[in-house]
């Protein structure tokens, strides 16, 4: 597709409104640097982020999903991982990271990371009516377009939209995101979820079996670029 499909991200930022995590906000909220110049403009048309939500009939997608530009380092030795947030939000404030050392050394958790400065368009609760589904049945639910959040888009996605509009998402259940992985104990492949945040308001990190369906596990939606 051709540029005419992007659109400049304070454009964005202005159909967005409170649901919007940009330069601005990562530059006042982390003590980054970032510049204008350096930040890509968003990669969907106004009429996407304006147009009908394709998973909550009535609703538009900028009232049910979030924007926020992705970064993959906070400073040259802090990599912005799961594990990463995990530290981050220890020594900073809500909503924290369960303490949990399952994960510590899944590739999920200390290697993946979003791509740096490209924009996420990330549907903020789970996607209506997926929980009690088998993972097969929840991605037929998806339509064209988009695809499973991974790990660390949901949980960034997740602790952004906290910082921006003090909003706990997905706050009694699990979002199931594409990561896979295994335990010792249950072997895998497993699937990872994140979200139920405990008595504590700490966001939870878990797994999932594919082929079992849960009352409390639905299915996370992240839109792919349309250009």
């Amino acid at each position: 597709m051709g540029n005419s499909t992007k659109i400049d991200w304070r454009e964005a930022k202005e159909i967005m409104g409170e649901n919007f995590f940009g330069l601005s906000d990562w530059n006042a909220n982390f003590r980054q640097e970032i510049t204008d110049d350096e930040v890509l403009m968003i990669p969907w048309p106004e009429s996407v982020l304006n147009g009908e939500c394709p998973f909550c009939s009535g609703r538009t997608v900028s009232e049910t999903h979030f924007v926020f530009l992705g970064v993959k380092t906070l400073s040259p030795e802090k990599t912005l991982t799961v594990l990463e947030w995990q530290k981050q939000q220890e020594a900073l404030r809500q909503p924290r990271l369960c303490q949990d050392d399952w994960y510590r050394e899944k590739d999920f958790a200390n290697e993946k990371t979003c791509k740096h400065l490209r924009w996420y368009l990330v549907l903020r609760e789970i996607i209506p009516g997926s929980v009690n589904k088998t993972y097969l049945k929840q991605l037929e639910m998806l339509p064209g377009g988009y695809e499973p959040a991974s790990a660390v888009v949901e949980v960034s996605k997740n602790i952004l939209n906290f910082y921006k509009n003090r909003v706990r998402p997905n706050r009694f259940v699990y979002g199931t995101c594409k990561d896979q992985t295994q335990t010792k104990e249950l072997g895998g492949p497993l699937r990872v979820a994140v979200g139920k945040f405990s008595k504590n308001n700490d966001l939870d990190i878990t797994f999932r079996f594919d082929n079992s369906a849960y009352p409390n596990f639905g299915l996370t939606a992240s839109r792919i670029p349309d250009c």
